[in-house]
C-alpha cells in the first residue's frame, strides 16, 4: 500500500480489514493525530500506542469473519477473536467504529464484549 492512494471510504475500509492481520497498515490508514479508544480500559491512545500494545501480545488473535458497514462518517467493522483469559478460552466480539476524513481514519472507537450466557 506504500504508493497506493486511497480515494474512497470503501477503499479505506477494505484496507482496514487487511490491517487486522497486518498491524503496520494502521499507521498508513490513519491521520497523524488519530486517536483510538478501547472499551476494555476506557482510554484514548495514539494509533502507534494501540499498534505497539497489540504487537506486545504474545498471543495476538486472528480476527474472524470481519464485516464492514459503511456510514456517513466512515465505517464500522464487526468481528470476533478467541483469546485465552484466566486459563480459559474466551470468545470476544469486536466492533470498531471509525470516522474518515479526506481518505484517512481520524478517530476509532473499539468496543470489546465477551460472549456470555444471559
Amino acid at each position: 500500500m506504500s504508493n497506493e492512494t486511497l480515494t474512497s471510504k470503501e477503499a479505506v475500509a477494505q484496507t482496514w480489514v487487511r490491517a487486522l492481520s497486518d498491524l503496520d497498515l494502521f499507521a498508513q490508514l490513519c491521520s497523524a493525530d488519530c486517536q483510538v479508544w478501547h472499551s476494555n480500559d476506557n482510554l484514548w491512545v495514539t494509533v502507534q500506542q494501540a499498534v505497539d500494545a497489540a504487537k506486545a501480545r504474545p498471543d495476538f488473535p486472528e480476527f474472524v469473519d470481519p464485516r464492514v458497514t459503511m456510514t456517513d462518517a466512515g465505517f464500522i467493522v464487526q468481528s470476533s477473536v478467541s483469546l485465552e483469559l484466566g486459563g480459559h478460552a474466551q470468545q470476544l466480539h469486536i466492533l470498531q467504529v471509525t470516522d474518515v476524513v479526506d481518505g484517512k481514519v481520524v478517530r476509532v472507537q473499539e468496543y470489546i464484549s465477551p460472549e456470555m450466557p444471559i
